[in-house]
């Protein structure tokens, strides 16, 4: 159990991310009991796409002085075996599947495990075999499903809910945001992934990935408001919500942006 948890990197990531999944549950109107299981499948998932992570990424991280005296890659530190790793890996797997396939059972749809897998194996393609997240491009719209549009979706049908277009904008604004979320933090981590990772931010230099958050972040809160001015959400809920998603790029790249103003004139870093 400590292995897993050490590998799952919760404390990463239990504050934001299991918003999406609960948030899809309760827009189906689905009762607690079933909420709560929802939360707990993703809870899982989520950890799982951090070990994976750590798993495919350990000889980086071990290469990666930075990353390396982080300590968050127990894999890279040592402290566990590949077996142990991989061990805890599939039986993040099994444990994932039963969930799907039982929650699934209670929600009386197909739609909510369909989408579960498919969000199970962007997870691990995204780290692994093809690795997206160093494909530029493609490891935003990666990270925009599986942690944003996918937990969403699935969290509503897996609470019973049928399709309608409360949950297009639901996912629309979830994907943006998942997208907004790696942005960041590739602009927080550009320095070090410079010379050793392609990413989005990497390929087109940190001063245009902040007018990229800032493009993502407006274009949700545009979708918020269009479907606010339409009357398909109520004006007491859009407005706190457009001032969240309008907030969240400047909070998330606070620790960047002096050095983002001193970038634009160093001829050394790519813009």
């Amino acid at each position: 159990m400590k292995m897993a948890v050490q590998m799952m990197r919760i404390g990463d990531w239990i504050r934001f991310y299991p918003a999406f999944p609960l948030a899809g549950a309760c827009l189906s109107g689905c009762h607690f009991t079933r909420t709560a299981l929802v939360l707990a499948l993703y809870i899982i998932m989520i950890g799982y796409a951090f070990a994976v992570n750590n798993y495919f990424d350990a000889e980086i991280d071990q290469n990666h002085k930075g990353k390396h005296n982080s300590g968050k890659n127990p894999l890279a530190m040592g402290w566990i075996s590949l077996r142990d790793a991989r061990r805890v890996l599939e039986g993040l797997i099994i444990v994932s599947l039963i969930m799907m396939m039982a929650i699934g059972w209670m929600a009386g749809g197909w739609q909510g495990p369909a989408l579960a897998l498919l969000n199970l194996l962007l997870l691990t393609a995204y780290s692994g075999g093809p690795r997206l997240k160093e494909i530029p491009g493609a490891d935003l719209t990666a990270h925009g499903l599986m942690f944003g549009a996918l937990p969403v979706a699935c969290g509503f049908y897996l609470g019973g809910g049928s399709a309608s277009w409360l949950l297009v904008l639901a996912s629309s604004v979830a994907f943006l945001l998942g997208a907004e979320a790696l942005v960041a933090h590739q602009m927080v981590d550009f320095r070090e992934d410079f010379c050793s990772t392609k990413t989005t931010v990497v390929s087109i230099g940190q001063a245009r990935g902040g007018v990229l958050l800032a493009f993502l972040a407006l274009s949700s809160a545009a979708l918020v408001a269009a479907a606010a001015w339409s009357a398909l959400i109520p004006l007491h809920y859009a407005w706190p919500l457009i001032a969240y998603l309008l907030s969240y790029p400047v909070f998330s790249v606070r620790k960047v942006r002096d050095e983002l103003r001193q970038d634009i004139r160093d001829p050394a870093i790519p813009q």
